[in-house]
């Protein structure tokens, strides 16, 4: 697992972010956050990160208040893609596997 403070292509901002969002992703979704990936994300641009749970339904709800606290808390564009553990698991879609080849773990 990679930490957020040692993601060299993050600013600052994108590091305290990425920190405040995943402790509050922890917090509000509790055991069903299995983890969090840092992929395909550019500098001066946006944040890229698959969230996978283990329940999509029950996490949806909560994901949707936390991104929208983030964007406006720090002007910063986080793109989250929830997915489900099994789902993920397959690595059926491009998305998935890239993903786990390229991505950080950050959680």
């Amino acid at each position: 697992m990679a930490s957020i403070a040692k993601c060299a292509r993050l600013s600052t901002t994108e590091r305290i972010t990425l920190q405040r969002f995943t402790a509050q992703a922890q917090a509000v979704l509790g055991g069903n956050l299995v983890s969090i990936i840092l992929f395909g994300s550019h500098p001066d641009s946006d944040v890229d990160l698959l969230l996978v749970v283990k329940d999509l339904k029950k996490a949806s709800k909560a994901l949707d208040s936390l991104v929208l606290d983030r964007l406006l808390y720090h002007d910063l564009l986080l793109v989250v893609i929830p997915v489900e553990e099994l789902e993920f698991a397959r690595q059926e879609r491009l998305l998935y596997r890239l993903a786990s080849r390229e991505g950080a773990r950050i959680l």
